[in-house]
Parts: C-alpha cells; sequence; structure tokens
C-alpha cells in the first residue's frame, strides 16, 4: 500500500521503502484557482455603496449616474466621502495583491507568480466593474 508523508511542501509517495514520485503540493492550477477567488471576492467588495448607505441611509445606485462608484459619490455627497470611498477602493487592490503574495511565498510559487499577481489584479477589477452583489451589471 501507498504511504504518504508531507516533507517541506512536498509530498512524497513511499512504495517499498523507496521514494516512488515526489512532487508539489499545490501546483499552478490550484494557484490560479485561488486568485481568482481572492481576487474577485475582495472586488466585489464595493466601499461606496456601503459608505453611502451607513453613513446616509441611501443608496448611491438611485443618485446620479446610477453607478456605485467613487466618481458618483463625489458628485452627490460631496468630497470627503467620495475620496474616502476612491481610498478604500485602492486598499482592496493592495490587499488581494498582498494575500496572493504571501500565498505564493507560503507555497513556493516563485515560477509562476507574476501570472498569478496579474490574475489576482485584474479579478479585483473584474470583481469591482460585475459585482456578484449587483446581480453581475454595471450598475
Amino acid at each position: 500500500m501507498f504511504e504518504f508523508e508531507i516533507v517541506q511542501l512536498c509530498d512524497v509517495i513511499w512504495y517499498d521503502n523507496k521514494v516512488k514520485e515526489k512532487r508539489n503540493i499545490i501546483n499552478i492550477d490550484s494557484g490560479v484557482i485561488i486568485a481568482i477567488s481572492v481576487g474577485y471576492l475582495l472586488g466585489c467588495f464595493q466601499s461606496s455603496y456601503l459608505l453611502v448607505k451607513y453613513t446616509k441611509k441611501k443608496d448611491i445606485r438611485s443618485f446620479g449616474s446610477g453607478n456605485a462608484g467613487a466618481s458618483n459619490t463625489v458628485s452627490n455627497f460631496g468630497f470627503k466621502l467620495g475620496l474616502l470611498a476612491t481610498l478604500l477602493d485602492i486598499v482592496k487592490a493592495i490587499v488581494a495583491i498582498c494575500l496572493m503574495k504571501e500565498y505564493i511565498l507560503l507555497f513556493g510559487l516563485l515560477q509562476q507568480k507574476w501570472v498569478l499577481l496579474y490574475i489576482c489584479g485584474a479579478m479585483v477589477i473584474i470583481g469591482h466593474m460585475f459585482c456578484v452583489l449587483f446581480r453581475l451589471s454595471w450598475r
């Protein structure tokens, strides 16, 4: 029978006391799935919508252009709230990239790091534009 032993982020399969196969536990496929998930879910955090909802008790999508973005927040609710929404949008992208960078370092996916970071960043933008909370629409 096969026995499994984890040694320094490698999966070693032993068969008759000889190393039969050695491979990384985490491969590029799982890295791409994590990059897509982390980027999209953090991109779905709509800071301007949540700020206006909890500070002004209104829905930002019913004002101005109908877009739940920072520019609509500036034009309808003032510069300070719009600036805070913009900063939170920037911070969510930074957090997504930092989380993905830590994941890459933790599991040793250094050869694919740029691909995974670009995928994560692109998914933050896609999550911001097509948020599942707004039923994948622009508004």
